[in-house]
């Protein structure tokens, strides 16, 4: 028994020297480690290996004077976070997506690990690259009804201010320019409808069909008022109506 304990004497400060030599390698890996996330902004990770560092070597003054350290910058890193965030909450309320991308992304540099901000930035960057691509396809529309309207090509004119106004609603410029093809438009149709009318009549007129004829021509007159042509024929056909048969 005594040659147990004296044993025991013998080796308990090779074992107390290896247990402190343990114990100085794991304390400077979790100072190292929270150094390393103190100077990222991580401060609650930082706390949490600084307090694992003084539990183990408690009357080091280092790792305690860092956890309060870190105590103070998360509080303040709180308080600046929730400014951002209030102010990024309230663009995106305004589908301002630049503003609130930016207030996002200082949030974020705030708090670093938080995965709101992080979504919110991935969010905005998404709407952004969409109004972007939006404004581009409105562009090319307007681009093109404003070529064809120079070229005085109205109908092609018409459906490419048609799509602008599709792409952007609430834009006043392409509805004005709808409205001033129809009004390019509309004497054209009267036109082309006139003469295809006309036609007719004529055709009927050397046919002999004379009341048809009249017909017609009164038909055209009625899209163009006042044409000689049309009341020149009128006045033949009822002259060809009322001959003596």
């Amino acid at each position: 028994m005594r040659f147990i304990t004296t044993i025991i004497l013998l080796i308990t400060p090779f074992l107390s020297y290896g247990q402190n030599k343990k114990d100085k390698k794991r304390y400077s890996q979790y100072i190292v480690s929270a150094d390393s996330s103190y100077n990222v902004k991580n401060y609650k990770l930082a706390k949490e290996k600084y307090t694992l560092a003084s539990a183990i070597k408690p009357k080091e003054q280092y790792p305690i004077t860092r956890i309060d350290l870190c105590n103070k910058m998360l509080i303040a890193q709180g308080v600046e976070y929730k400014k951002y965030i209030l102010l990024a909450d309230s663009c995106l309320l305004k589908e301002d997506w630049v503003n609130a991308k930016m207030y996002y992304i200082k949030a974020s540099a705030a708090k670093p690990q938080d995965q709101y901000s992080s979504d919110q930035i991935k969010n905005c960057h998404y709407h952004i690259l969409s109004a972007v691509a939006i404004d581009d396809l409105y562009e090319e529309q307007l681009r093109r009804g404003d070529s064809c309207f120079v070229a005085r090509s109205w109908s092609c004119a018409k459906a490419n201010y048609e799509a602008a106004s599709r792409t952007k609603p609430e834009e006043q410029y392409p509805k004005d320019k709808v409205f001033q093809c129809k009004e390019k438009i509309a004497p054209v149709v009267s036109e082309e409808r006139y003469q295809l009318i006309i036609g007719d009549a004529d055709a009927q007129y050397a046919g002999g069909n004379y009341l048809r004829a009249k017909q017609l021509y009164e038909e055209a007159l009625a899209i163009k008022p006042g044409m000689k042509y049309a009341l020149d024929r009128i006045a033949l056909c009822n002259e060809k109506i009322n001959a003596p048969k």
